[in-house]
């Protein structure tokens, strides 16, 4: 559908071509699952927050990713499920981005802390180990923020 066809876009590099059906298919999600939490509408949030991180936007980037962590912690649970960690390491790297390194080594910890609680040490692919070790030196001051 749309949001296939938007991601095949933001592989491409066509980020303004992907824009618009990243906001449609999230916009038909909506009416879909109405006022209702759902994690189709959390992935269409967390959809259309990556492409406007990837175009710079962060600004616009930031309620979104924020809408959908919120809404998956209201569907899992605080413990939560791989989801939650996937949206509190969207979050880290958009402070990251943006400078913020003290709110993203909170979400950084928060993130691995939930994959832990959820899957101990091993690595399923959800969250890589290249992820964890970028937390570590980011909580040791050995890495600049990425911009």
């Amino acid at each position: 559908g749309l949001n296939n066809l938007a991601t095949l876009y933001e592989a491409q590099g066509l980020l303004h071509e992907a824009e618009p059906l990243f906001v449609e298919a999230l916009a038909m999600r909506r009416r879909l699952h109405g006022e209702r939490d759902h994690s189709d509408v959390a992935t269409g949030l967390g959809n259309l927050a990556s492409l406007y991180k990837a175009q710079g936007l962060l600004g616009k980037a930031v309620p979104l990713y924020m809408e959908a962590l919120a809404m998956e912690r209201r569907l899992n649970g605080e413990s939560g499920r791989s989801d939650v960690a996937r949206g509190l390491n969207n979050m880290a790297l958009l402070y990251e981005a943006r400078g913020l390194l003290d709110k993203a080594k909170r979400m950084y910890a928060e993130a691995l802390a939930v994959w832990q609680r959820l899957h101990g040490e091993r690595d399923d692919g959800n969250v890589t180990v290249e992820e964890i070790e970028h937390l570590a030196l980011l909580c040791l001051g050995l890495l600049p923020p990425s911009g």
